[in-house]
């Protein structure tokens, strides 16, 4: 009967899942599962959710992103092609809900891809993990500028909030907060992305908006290709 009916397989699979990502909540774990396979979902929501099963940090996300990734671009090569910057952008997007719109928009510029263009694995991997590793970073450095934003106007003093952020962490190497487990960016990349203001000349004033700062600390993110190393 079960067989029949395909139930195994299910079975099989949801207990793989939760054993490789051991929820906090493993009933409404399985719940959600079983919702998902009854109901069915976009492939683009079947990554997101592979993506979303666990923590960052755990060693199942490495395997859930390469599933999330096989998922989509196998899909795009039954049409021809592999993963399409259209469903790519829509992941991201997905990703970043709770993002300011500006700051999605501004991390769909820096990736500056064409909905027709093939989205490569490192790419994938950049983009996703720029959503996700700062995160809960840029919600304390929001909480920083707006305190920084004595008038209101939504303009910092560069080089002050700048200076403000390092002493957050002053090694080369990202880090886990000690008791969020929340990821702060080395000084090296706070550097860099002051770099590509300077550059771009967005903040020729000495001023600085949110949105800029998001955008730089992500561009700078996007054009190593990779997660960045852990101390």
């Amino acid at each position: 009967y079960i067989e029949r009916y395909g139930v195994t397989a299910y079975m099989k699979d949801v207990v793989t899942l939760l054993l490789e990502n051991r929820p906090d909540k493993p009933l409404e774990f399985m719940a959600d599962y079983f919702s998902n396979a009854l109901h069915g979902r976009t492939a683009v929501a079947r990554s997101y959710r592979y993506i979303r099963l666990t923590r960052r940090n755990r060693q199942a996300f490495l395997d859930n992103l390469a599933a999330a990734y096989t998922h989509l671009a196998r899909q795009g090569e039954a049409k021809g092609g592999g993963l399409t910057g259209a469903d790519y952008l829509l992941l991201i997007e997905m990703l970043c809900q709770d993002f300011p719109k500006d700051v999605v928009a501004s991390l769909t510029q820096v990736l500056d891809k064409k909905e027709t263009d093939i989205i490569s694995f490192p790419l994938f991997v950049a983009g996703v993990n720029a959503c996700l590793i700062y995160e809960e970073f840029f919600e304390h450095a929001e909480h920083i500028f707006n305190a920084c934003d004595v008038e209101g106007k939504g303009l910092v003093e560069q080089e002050t909030f700048f200076n403000i952020i390092r002493q957050m962490n002053q090694t080369p190497a990202d880090l886990e907060h000690e008791t969020e487990g929340w990821t702060i960016p080395s000084y090296v990349l706070i550097d860099s992305a002051t770099a590509v203001l300077d550059q771009e000349g967005a903040s020729r004033s000495g001023k600085l908006t949110y949105k800029d700062f998001i955008r730089s600390i992500i561009k700078v993110f996007i054009s190593r290709g990779e997660p960045p190393s852990k101390s």
